[in-house]
């Protein structure tokens, strides 16, 4: 009994610490990110170190992630949902109405992945940027984004690129789809800076930063 005992709190430190390492991996991606954001769109920060900013930029960070993960979460069941209903449209519908329930899985996608890219541009950076600027940007994103992944879909599975590498070629595809994912990310950025530049109110550096 004392070794079980004693195995159960082994268990129950190892799953804090990996919990607690998994999060603060996933908040230094977007405090990183932030970094990133901020050097594009030119929000200069004080060389002095501030850590009552940065502890908030991370619970910031935090909160990202919950809100990400409830729109990815949402994204996925309607997505689940159209294709269950392309496949019931096949079956028993005329080919017109499986044409209409694709239109619509992308027209959800991308409206989806808009919110989330709004949500990152407005709030992520240290930045003070209206709202028509970053609906704008976050459509342009969100609409490469969604189209490189049906490219990137059909390209994966009609060349299978990962069976060149073997039992690492899951690895190679995740990472393809994440440089893509960066690529898209920091162009929709430079484009929604060029944009407020041009035609915006340009992008100002937030009053409300710490430091």
């Amino acid at each position: 009994m004392m070794l079980d005992t004693q195995n159960e709190e082994k268990n129950t430190i190892a799953t804090i610490l990996g919990i607690g390492t998994l999060i603060f991996g996933a908040t230094g991606v977007f405090y990183h990110l932030q970094i990133s954001l901020n050097q594009i769109w030119e929000i200069t920060s004080n060389d002095k170190i501030n850590y009552k900013k940065i502890v908030l930029d991370r619970a910031r960070s935090f909160a990202f992630i919950l809100v990400i993960g409830f729109l990815l979460l949402i994204s996925f069941l309607v997505t689940a949902a159209i294709s269950a209903l392309n496949s019931y449209i096949k079956s028993t519908l005329p080919n017109v109405l499986v044409y209409i329930a694709f239109a619509l899985d992308f027209i959800v996608s991308v409206g989806i992945i808009t919110l989330l890219f709004a949500l990152i541009f407005k709030y992520l950076p240290d930045a003070k940027i209206n709202w028509k600027t970053v609906w704008i940007g976050a459509l342009i994103t969100s609409t490469l984004f969604v189209l490189g992944k049906s490219l990137l879909g059909f390209y994966f599975g009609t060349a299978d690129p990962g069976s060149t590498y073997g039992a690492a070629g899951t690895i190679v595809l995740v990472l393809l789809w994440v440089s893509y994912s960066c690529l898209i990310l920091f162009f929709g950025a430079e484009f929604t800076w060029i944009y407020a530049k041009r035609y915006g109110l340009g992008i100002k550096r937030s009053t409300k930063v710490l430091g």
